[in-house]
């Protein structure tokens, strides 16, 4: 059991985190003490892979309420929807930001980028699936319809998951029990009843892609491998997986605390150790987890800080407090993702209503 009253305090109010050094966050005051911090550690902080890297694909959203983030899995860019319903292109190592817009993409609620591929990113939308094919040398702003994919599906899409290697897309709805799932190169589509599932509420490959994860709207979480396994918690708030896929993180309803599962290499599973979460805060709001299973970092609701774990799957599953992210005064974190091809630790993104910042974690840069 790990709690949050084993955590150091969090920064003083106008701090702000700046990087973890020596298994420690370190936090400075303020924006301009942070820019003379960066600074000072030009030696030891690789300033040509660290700030400018960095700094290059900071983006502002102006008082746009955000929709849906996602980085890509192999590649340095990220997609970002807006309440718009426009989505927008961001490269670590360009300016140009393509700007999506289809006449079908409404009420965008997911984004999906499809693994083994560096051009196919699934919009959840209201009525369809849309997929771009945004080719990473083109330098248009405004991609044309024709590099546009649609995907009709009754009802709204909130939803979408790919399977590891990009053959098959699964899509999901609050208003629906079934699942669809498309082969998307001949827009084939099958549908997948889920029984007793009263809508689904999210979808998840494991990174191995032996399961999926289907949370449904009912006190239901099934995973399927080979034949569907039932476990009854309270209702989902939110999952995910280690990178090696043999344990699942998930979050309840009216609890403050984040159960785990291990996967056996068999078609069981087991239910590790509860993690409590009982001092700070309430329920777990988000969750992401590094590729490289050592970093773990959980939004809770009505926090504005978050909570970094240290963490080890093997040979037994480790939780250890690390400390508490802070943005600059006034920002409050609405989504968060580690960067998947960081390459040097880990890289987590946080995107606020005002912008977006990032934070080196477990930093091997030195």
């Amino acid at each position: 059991m790990c709690s949050l009253a084993l955590f150091p305090p969090p920064p003083p109010r106008g701090h702000v985190t700046l990087c973890e050094r020596n298994n420690e966050l370190i936090a400075v005051d303020g924006a301009l003490n942070l820019y003379r911090w960066l600074i000072s550690m030009r030696t030891s902080f690789h300033p040509h892979y660290l700030v400018r890297r960095f700094t290059s694909c900071m983006l502002i959203v102006h008082n746009s309420p955000l929709r849906a983030f996602a980085w890509h899995p192999h590649t340095a860019k990220l997609a970002l929807a807006l309440l718009d319903d426009s989505i927008r292109i961001f490269y670590v190592k360009s300016r140009t930001v393509p700007v999506l817009r289809h006449r079908c993409q409404r009420g965008v609620a997911d984004l999906a980028w499809r693994p083994m591929a560096a051009a196919g990113l699934a919009v959840a939308c209201r009525g369809a699936v849309v997929i771009w094919q945004v080719e990473p040398s083109s330098l248009s702003t405004r991609p044309s319809s024709c590099c546009v994919q649609v995907l009709n599906q009754p009802g709204p899409v909130t939803s979408l998951a790919w399977n590891p290697h990009g053959e098959m897309l699964i899509a999901a709805s609050p208003a629906s029990s079934s699942l669809k799932v498309w082969e998307v190169a001949t827009e084939r589509c099958i549908t997948l009843p889920v029984h007793g599932a009263g809508g689904i509420a999210n979808l998840s490959w494991s990174p191995d892609g032996a399961h999926l994860l289907v949370a449904t709207l009912s006190p239901v979480i099934r995973s399927d491998r080979r034949q569907w396994k039932t476990e009854r918690p309270p209702t989902y708030l939110c999952a995910c997986w280690s990178p090696d896929g043999s344990i699942l993180l998930f979050a309840v309803q009216g609890e403050h605390v984040i159960y785990s599962l291990r996967f056996t290499t068999g078609a069981g599973m087991q239910q590790s150790a509860q993690n409590k979460l009982s001092i700070v805060g309430g329920e777990v709001q988000m969750m992401t987890w590094d590729s490289t299973g050592e970093r773990l970092a959980v939004l809770l609701r009505g926090e504005n800080n978050i909570a970094i774990f240290k963490t080890r799957t093997h040979p037994l599953f480790e939780l250890l407090p690390c400390g508490f992210v802070q943005g600059e005064e006034g920002t409050v974190p609405q989504l968060m993702s580690f960067f998947p091809t960081f390459g040097k630790g880990a890289l987590l993104t946080v995107v606020s209503l005002q912008s977006a910042y990032y934070l080196a974690l477990k930093n091997d840069l030195s």
